[in-house]
């Protein structure tokens, strides 16, 4: 066996085609405005690597940027919008400077939980599927209720990439593609017991 075929070969590859995209998502997302069509970029990456178990190729994730900005800058900003409201909102509420601040962030936390939640599931529909924006959002919709407990899982996963980030900061160069190949993992996994439905909605 030659290293080139070894298993810790494979290993320390995956890790470093996992840190490069990590990099470039980063980089590509420092605009902010840019960070839906950076994402989708990310994920369309991790989707042609799972689905033809091919190496990453980092090329396509500039082709897609470019692809995506043009598509969903619109719907990115209005992304974009709702996550800093959201943030924003939770952030008034807890440091109670609101009345009835338990309430909002109550509601802002619900909120933020649903906005999440649509969100895993709406980048992978969107990379996998050429469907209409309006058309994703209900499959999203669809597949976040058909698959709670998976969803509530993701969840949990994105609150540990940010409790990671918080205790160990220098993950920051490689937590974010690691955890949306996760995420697509077990949206691949899930997406083919409904995707007859998923095809018809």
């Amino acid at each position: 066996m030659t290293i080139l075929n070894s298993k810790l070969y494979k290993i320390l590859e995956s890790f470093s085609n996992l840190l490069f995209l990590n990099l470039l998502w980063l980089f590509f997302s420092l605009p902010i405005i840019t960070l839906f069509p950076s994402t989708m970029a990310m994920f369309y990456v991790i989707k042609n690597k799972i689905h033809d178990k091919n190496d990453f190729s980092l090329k396509q994730f500039f082709i897609s940027f470019k692809k995506y900005c043009k598509q969903y800058f619109l719907i990115g900003l209005i992304w974009n919008t709702a996550l800093l409201i959201g943030s924003f909102n939770i952030y008034l509420s807890m440091t109670k400077i609101l009345p009835y601040s338990s309430f909002f962030l109550f509601i802002s936390l619900l909120f933020y939980f649903f906005f999440i939640s649509i969100s895993v599931y709406l980048f992978p529909i969107l990379v996998t599927y050429n469907y209409r924006i309006t058309n994703s959002l209900k499959n999203a919709l669809f597949m976040m209720i058909s698959f709670f407990p998976s969803t509530i899982f993701i969840v949990f996963i994105l609150f540990l990439t940010i409790i990671i980030l918080y205790y160990s900061p220098i993950t920051f160069i490689i937590i974010f593609s690691l955890s949306s190949y996760i995420i697509y993992q077990i949206f691949h996994k899930k997406i083919h017991s409904v995707a007859h439905l998923i095809k018809a909605r």
